[in-house]
């Protein structure tokens, strides 16, 4: 029985998940124009005011790094460029770091740019958290060793909510039988409620595992751009 009911959860995870990756995927297009710093870019940026902190002898705000504020100061945007280029090659980040660098020297000349707003480590790290969350890495990192998960086929959203069937009796508005009351007739309604309740919010079940593999196909990368920002 646990195994169905948890194949019965696994479409009502697919349509959470899917849902959240594309607010993710939203996003990041969002910010992909001319005129905008990219999440690309902000990691970038912001890990390289990171480990310019970290190095200088006093905080330096990040409108005095960028050579954004008023007043005479170092240049320390291009002195942190020199410091720690190599840090970013040897962590494969080097196209990422010249593409924002690049965009920066674009945006310092276009008048009223908020680069305060654009670049907050709040908005930026919620998103970056969720990417942690929802997008499946390429290779497996330590959190899923801690879980004791062999491979990572999987997000860790997912496999933190596939074994707890309380969300999708919730979902479908049911109150969660106990186990040993469970049966195949009694699951196989709960699968059509859910198919059904589905196809009210005009979502084909059929078509979850699809939508899924590719939108973590296309967010694949950003798993690693999340890993280099928190851990590097």
């Amino acid at each position: 029985m646990q195994k169905k009911i948890k194949n019965v959860n696994h479409y009502y995870l697919r349509y959470e998940e899917n849902k959240e990756l594309r607010k993710i995927e939203t996003y990041i297009k969002n910010g992909v124009s001319e005129y905008t710093l990219s999440l690309k870019n902000k990691v970038s940026i912001l890990k390289l005011h990171e480990l310019f902190d970290g190095y200088h002898e006093r905080k330096i705000g990040l409108e005095e790094f960028l050579g954004i504020s008023s007043g005479n100061f170092e240049d320390y945007f291009d002195k942190a460029i020199k410091l720690f280029e190599n840090y970013f090659i040897a962590r494969n980040q080097k196209e990422s770091l010249d593409e924002a660098i690049k965009k920066i020297r674009k945006l310092k000349n276009r008048e009223g740019y908020n680069f305060l707003e654009a670049l907050r480590r709040d908005k930026l790290e919620k998103q970056l958290n969720k990417i942690l969350w929802y997008v499946i890495p390429r290779k497996k990192d330590i959190r899923y060793i801690f879980m004791e998960v062999k491979k990572s086929s999987e997000s860790i959203y997912y496999f933190t909510h596939i074994d707890n069937f309380k969300h999708l009796y919730e979902f479908l508005n049911l109150e969660m039988p106990k186990e040993e009351v469970m049966h195949n007739d009694l699951i196989n309604i709960e699968f059509v409620r859910l198919k059904k309740v589905l196809k009210d919010k005009r979502v084909k079940i059929e078509t979850l595992d699809s939508e899924h593999e590719k939108l973590q196909k296309n967010l694949a990368e950003y798993y690693s751009i999340a890993e280099f920002y928190y851990y590097a």
